[in-house]
């Protein structure tokens, strides 16, 4: 029995239980297997054994279950094999979760490429009650049912016996059950909607072949728990654990010369000093570029994808390394957009070289497609006004050398917050979007929830004790989404949809209301948010073939964050929250979101071009899209285009990790993770040894967490160029726990 559950196999085929309810009853054909003709029978030629043993771990108690196929035939067979686990007593549809890929139904907003188990069936509107996914998809490939007794999760390893598996469900009724595959299948169609070279409406199989007498071991796991909206977050917990050393990270370069490639960019690509802009996209090939810059599309949003929080880290980086003229690229920036407000005081989405200063992408449900980047609508969307509004109270609480710059931002923040004083619903509710006139056009969905952090942003800098009174009534209004593990619409353009920034944002909102009031209901509710927001980050690295872009510059997933199940591909805005992951990690000691963040900053530390040709970019230029899987561009490929947020954030970390510390230490454990491209290891003593790959000194800052969750400085480390030196945090006096 372990965690409360037992799983076994017996003459009538596997079954897990959880408590006194069987949960998963499978019978005894619950194994398929075919070739390219057909299924084979059961007796043959390929048999299957299945053994079951406990494989209990730390954060989750695992089920292992092992199937034995063999090739018993005196000739080669090709095969792919499919297991379903049928849910005993679901009577009602389920719950569903696979990371990074499907949250509850996926419900569409629009005709897309969304997998859906909403609505009529439609293979061409990718609307089917039943599927099954490439892994590749996944951020961990798991499939979790939530029951009305029980949570229950199937998964496996993204590789096994040199083939891609695959996880999937079925969602009819009489039918409901969990789903794995190997090698990978995707059925009913294929989930890339958008390739010309096969048949998409058409399933994919792919087969691996078994030699005569050949044996082939597959394995997966099971797990059952209450049904808490979060039973996955021990099961994401556990595999970090088994995976993490597995999967290596490889980053180009340390934090500093990533921040002076990437300053490089900002500077010499997408500032354009006529206009005071940072344009969002430049292209990585002159041909494709509209001037001398590469610039591909004359446009400027204040927060989200380009704008004030990218200024900020320009301006921040110009005044340490003493480039006054990035520092001022960076003012003339932030200056332009607060000088410019809209008639009832918010800032505008963006600036268009063609028409200035307008709103933001269409939501979906008012065009009835996928909103184009660059298109035109009515919308001021509420992430946009938020993370503008959040980054120019940063910039002027930082300001020090232009007074008058500083009394603008600030003033700029004071408007946005009045606006949503005025605007907010007595309940808290502050609205998703709102039109030119400044009424609400929607107040479902939680994009408004990033309100939470400009208000206590504009707190701590104009003192104003509404705004964190306000803060607090929008905390409250969205907890129950939180709770739910259901955040949508964060992006402009993607409207009741899930996506990573939804929790990204609910991490950074949650944790600024619990720094500024010290209540507990907030630290719960972030730590809550940083579980949801690890369902989107990769915890394995993906094969790519060699030929590839990412397969030749040996490109690594792990940490990893995707995009939206809609919106298919790795992304760096995961960076826009290390501060605040780094901050819950010191509140709560919780070295899985610690390492998580360390992935993810080493994961963003690869493909920042460092010379003009790596990759055919020129340096300092970074796309948004890195493509684990297929989805419009193959597997191995990247978008050609340069965004401005991309390696303006990468920039914004590497900035504020120089005062933070790049060697994190918790005095209770005496465990240090670096948050830096060395390597850190420690011995059975509990000494350390740093090893420093790059071709300069490097110098570490440590910080040291206490036991109450404060952090204290803790020294320098000096480690010369291309070494390792042995290294333990001496001046750190352990803790009892």
């Amino acid at each position: 029995m372990a965690g409360g559950s037992w799983c076994g196999i017996s003459d009538v085929g596997l079954a897990l239980r959880y408590g006194d309810a069987t949960v998963v009853a499978t019978g005894t054909d619950w194994v398929e297997i075919r070739g390219p003709d057909g299924c084979f029978p059961p007796n043959g030629p390929v048999t299957v054994a299945a053994s079951v043993s406990e494989d209990a771990g730390p954060c989750a108690a695992l089920h292992k279950v092992r199937l034995a196929l063999r090739n018993g035939s005196p000739r080669a067979v090709r095969v792919n094999v499919k297991w379903t686990l049928p849910l005993h007593g679901a009577d009602r549809p389920p719950r569903w979760l696979i990371p990074g890929l499907l949250y509850k139904d996926n419900v569409q907003q629009y005709d897309g490429g969304l997998p859906s188990l909403a609505g009529e069936p439609n293979l061409a509107k990718s609307r089917s009650p039943w599927w099954t996914f490439r892994s590749d998809l996944c951020a961990v490939p798991m499939v979790m049912a939530w029951l009305p007794r029980a949570a229950v999760a199937m998964l496996q390893c993204e590789r096994q016996a040199g083939h891609m598996t695959g996880v999937g469900l079925d969602n009819r009724p009489g039918r409901r059950a969990i789903v794995g595959v190997w090698p990978y299948r995707e059925e009913p169609r294929c989930r890339d909607t958008r390739s010309f070279a096969r048949d998409v409406l058409a399933p994919e199989i792919e087969y691996a072949e078994l030699a005569p007498g050949a044996e082939v071991q597959l394995d997966f796991w099971l797990h059952a728990a209450p049904p808490d909206p979060y039973a996955f977050a021990p099961v994401l917990r556990e595999t970090f654990r088994r995976w993490d050393e597995a999967y290596p990270a490889r980053p180009w370069f340390p934090t500093s010369e990533a921040a002076d490639h990437a300053a490089f960019g900002l500077f010499t690509w997408h500032y354009d000093p006529e206009h005071a802009a940072l344009w969002e996209v430049c292209s990585y090939d002159a041909c494709y570029g509209l001037n001398a810059r590469q610039v591909r599309r004359f446009e400027m949003h204040t927060g989200f994808v380009s704008g004030i929080p990218y200024a900020h880290a320009l301006r921040r980086h110009g005044l340490r390394v003493g480039r006054a003229d990035m520092a001022e690229a960076g003012r003339r920036v932030i200056d332009f957009c607060c000088r410019t407000l809209t008639p009832f005081g918010t800032f505008w989405s963006r600036f268009r070289l063609a028409d200035g200063w307008t709103t933001g992408w269409p939501s979906p449900q008012r065009t009835g497609r996928r909103a184009a980047e660059g298109s035109a609508s009515g919308e001021l969307q509420a992430r946009t006004l938020t993370e503008a509004t959040i980054f120019a109270a940063r910039a002027a609480a930082a300001e020090r050398d232009a007074p008058a710059s500083r009394d603008l931002w600030a003033a700029a923040v004071r408007s946005n917050l009045e606006f949503v004083l005025r605007t907010m619903r007595p309940d808290g509710n502050p609205g998703e979007a709102y039109d030119r006139a400044g009424a609400v056009l929607d107040w479902d969905g939680e994009a408004g929830l990033h309100w939470i952090t400009a208000l206590v942003e504009g707190y701590r800098l104009l003192g104003d004790v509404r705004y964190l009174e306000a803060a607090a009534r929008v905390g409250r209004f969205f907890l129950p989404a939180v709770a739910e593990a259901y955040l949508t619409g964060a992006p402009e353009g993607t409207h009741l949809l899930p996506t990573s920034e939804d929790p990204q944002n609910a991490v950074m909102a949650y944790v600024s209301l619990w720094q500024a009031t010290r209540e507990p209901v907030w630290l719960e509710a972030a730590r809550q948010a940083a579980d949801l927001f690890m369902t989107f980050r990769w915890q394995y690295n993906t094969l790519f073939d060699p030929m590839t872009i990412l397969g030749r510059y040996d490109y690594r997933t792990k940490g990893l964050d995707i995009s939206s199940p809609n919106n298919v591909h790795l992304h760096p805005y995961g960076l826009i929250a290390l501060p605040e992951m780094l901050a819950l990690w010191a509140a709560t000691g919780d070295a899985y979101l610690l390492k998580q963040t360390r992935n993810n900053l080493l994961g963003c530390l690869q493909m920042l071009a460092p010379c003009d040709g790596a990759f055919d970019a020129r340096r300092g230029m970074m796309t948004e899209r890195w493509y684990q899987t297929p989805c419009g561009t193959p597997k191995g490929g990247t978008l050609q285009l340069a965004h401005v947020w991309a390696s303006g954030l990468v920039l914004y970390a590497a900035e504020f990790l120089r005062d933070f510390g790049q060697v994190a230490v918790d005095a209770a454990t005496g465990e240090a993770v670096a948050l830096e491209a060395v390597a850190l290891h420690r011995d059975a003593d509990g000494a350390y040894a740093i090893h420093n790959p790059w071709p300069a000194e490097l110098t570490l800052r440590v910080v040291v967490r206490k036991k109450s969750g404060s952090l204290a400085p803790g020294g320098q480390v000096r480690i010369p160029a291309n070494s390792t030196q042995a290294w333990s945090p001496t001046t750190i006096r352990r803790e009892k726990p």
